[in-house]
């Protein structure tokens, strides 16, 4: 079990020294995001990228979410968005970063008609996607999201997605724990654990936060969940996926404090 730390959350002027100091002290993988406002800080680092990759360390890349949408009922912005989704996969083909995580389309329309026709351009577009992932040699992973607009919301989708396509997940647990505290689920690290062990075969990453149910919040020693107690599991039941912590508490807090936190785990 691999566990890493999402770039995102670290401010864009500690981006390089961050990765160095992270993986002075251990850290193997990272994940990076083409996306505002470090769309440009990826063009300059890249001689950075790749000397950390010589030295073992793994990177993957969240693809743009920030005005995307492949299920829109607009062409224009589906295009733009398929633009933006073809440009990253080349940016993950050139700097060897592996997999690529995608967020699924979303619609606010509740009419039938209109969502069915915002799914099926969703589908549509994400062939077109999946098809330059497999032609560049890049894993590309669907993220469930934490709305109900989205085309996935629950596990319970992907059986759409799958009669159609051979998808991969990259499973969030801060959104799953979103869509149980609706459901009001007690046992929330249970039910995480389980859907994860149920899909393990399709996740190739995890994105591991908390938060309090209500709001995508991306806390990491604070939430309703017990986050030791999910990686404790998920370690007895060898589960031998890549984790990659979502938070910015891993700055603030500082690398030791975390390193010592994931030390403990052993304790």
């Amino acid at each position: 079990m691999e566990i890493g730390i999402s770039l995102y959350f670290v401010r864009k002027e500690n981006l390089i020294p961050f990765m160095k100091m992270g993986a002075q002290k251990g850290i193997s993988s990272f994940e990076l995001a083409y996306e505002i406002p470090y769309l440009e800080e990826m063009k300059k680092i890249t001689r950075e990228i790749d000397a950390l990759r010589k030295e073992g360390i793994s990177f993957s890349l969240h693809a743009p979410w920030i005005e995307c949408n492949m299920g829109s009922l607009y062409k224009e912005i589906r295009l733009f968005s398929r633009e933006r989704l073809i440009e990253t996969i080349d940016m993950a083909t050139n700097l060897g970063l592996n997999p690529v995580i995608i967020h699924p389309a979303i619609t606010f329309f509740e009419d039938k008609e209109l969502k069915a026709l915002a799914q099926k351009y969703f589908l549509e577009e994400l062939e077109i996607i999946f098809e330059k992932g497999i032609k560049n040699g890049v894993q590309l992973c669907l993220e469930n999201l934490p709305f109900e607009s989205s085309f996935f919301f629950k596990t319970k989708d992907l059986s759409i997605l799958k009669s159609r396509l051979p998808i991969k997940i990259c499973y969030d647990t801060g959104h799953a724990l979103m869509a149980t505290y609706r459901d009001k689920l007690k046992k929330s690290e249970d039910f995480i654990v389980q859907e994860i062990l149920d899909n393990k075969d399709e996740i190739v990453q995890i994105h591991l936060h908390n938060n309090y149910g209500k709001k995508d919040e991306h806390l990491f020693y604070s939430g309703l969940l017990d986050m030791k107690k999910i990686l404790a599991i998920l370690r007895k039941c060898s589960y031998m996926g890549r984790i990659m912590v979502e938070s910015e508490d891993i700055e603030d807090f500082g690398l030791d404090h975390f390193l010592n936190w994931l030390n403990s785990l052993a304790e």
